[in-house]
């Protein structure tokens, strides 16, 4: 267990702890998405590694103050992520702050796979747009940072994923 990664989930969840208490003014929102992805890598000698594809996620996103928004999210990559020949999940958590419908933030997730279970970085930019008073579109791009390890005797791959995606969000 490498201790750095987990430090980073406790200082989340500490986070996410200590706004606890402006949790019932809080704006929440509960969405579904998809993204498409594009690694920045190419693995010419492994045919079964996908360079590009659509994943799916669903989300939780917390508003507690009118500027600061918390993101957690889960989302299903397909048979191919990582030459993976199952699907990968990816658990997520973006800290961000949006003015007016823009915004940006910061995150980190896992990759879960057979091969590997990697930590990877993200930034985010995107608009979050309302539809009406309890339905909203998130659209974004991230750019993630992180490295491939244990990929079929292959180290230290150094892929970073680019992501465009969107996702529709219900308030409550």
């Amino acid at each position: 267990m490498n201790v750095g990664r987990w430090s980073v989930a406790v200082a989340v969840l500490a986070l996410a702890a200590g706004l606890a208490g402006t949790v019932s003014a809080a704006e929440h929102r509960l969405g579904v998405g998809a993204n498409y992805w594009h690694t920045l890598d190419d693995i010419k000698d492994a045919p079964e590694f996908d360079r590009n594809g659509v994943s799916w996620y669903a989300s939780y996103q917390l508003k507690p103050m009118p500027l600061f928004f918390i993101d957690l999210q889960l989302e299903q990559m397909p048979e191919g992520f990582m030459a993976s020949d199952k699907t990968v999940l990816a658990p997520q958590a973006y800290a961000g702050v949006e003015i007016l419908f823009v915004y940006g933030a910061l995150g980190i997730g896992k990759y879960f796979a057979d091969e590997t279970d990697e930590v990877f970085y993200a930034v985010r930019a995107g608009l979050n747009l309302d539809l009406l008073p309890f339905l909203g579109l998130d659209i974004y791009g991230n750019y993630r940072f992180g490295e491939w390890n244990g990929i079929e005797a292959r180290k230290n791959i150094d892929t970073d994923t680019v992501t465009v995606g969107a996702a529709v969000r219900l308030e409550f």
